[in-house]
């Protein structure tokens, strides 16, 4: 859900509300064109922060899975506003477990995917292209393409202090 031209391999159903290439379906998150109980498994992977209603959009995605499927969840806890086409929430590990749990969704496995490098630079790099491009849409693309770029090798020292407790 949400997949945008990302396909992860070609037995997945890709669905999102644009036409991108790799797009199977276009479809909205609250009425998903699948029956109770028909999809094995979802994968949304950076997309709840985009609903405007996160217990409608969960409730769907639980209402289409079957029972014992799973569910891939990823959510920021600190990013840069990335509207597509809207950028609302950001999440704690808590806070999305308890999110995910008042849905009727059983925990498996909860985990922290990126450290603080990343997000320090998600917001940095962010930061430096909106100063940078004086309010140019187009200029503001391209310098935060070059500082990703740019400082995404200092993303590894997440894996030194991701071993912290307090990271």
């Amino acid at each position: 859900i949400g997949s945008g031209s990302q396909r992860i391999r070609k037995d997945v159903i890709n669905l999102d509300i644009y036409p991108y290439d790799n797009v199977d379906i276009v479809g909205n998150i609250y009425l998903l064109p699948f029956s109770d109980n028909e999809v094995d498994a979802i994968i949304g992977d950076q997309i709840l922060e985009h609903f405007d209603n996160i217990s409608k959009a969960l409730q769907e995605m639980y209402r289409v899975l079957k029972m014992g499927g799973l569910i891939y969840i990823a959510c920021p806890f600190v990013a840069a506003y990335h509207s597509s086409p809207n950028d609302y929430y950001r999440f704690t590990k808590s806070g999305l477990e308890a999110i995910m749990a008042q849905q009727g969704f059983a925990k498996l496995k909860s985990g922290i995917r990126q450290g603080p490098t990343s997000a320090f630079l998600s917001v940095l790099n962010g930061w430096l292209a909106l100063i940078l491009s004086f309010g140019s849409g187009k200029l503001y693309q391209l310098l935060l393409l070059l500082f990703m770029a740019f400082t995404f090798p200092l993303k590894f020292l997440d894996y030194l202090i991701c071993k912290y407790r307090t990271a």
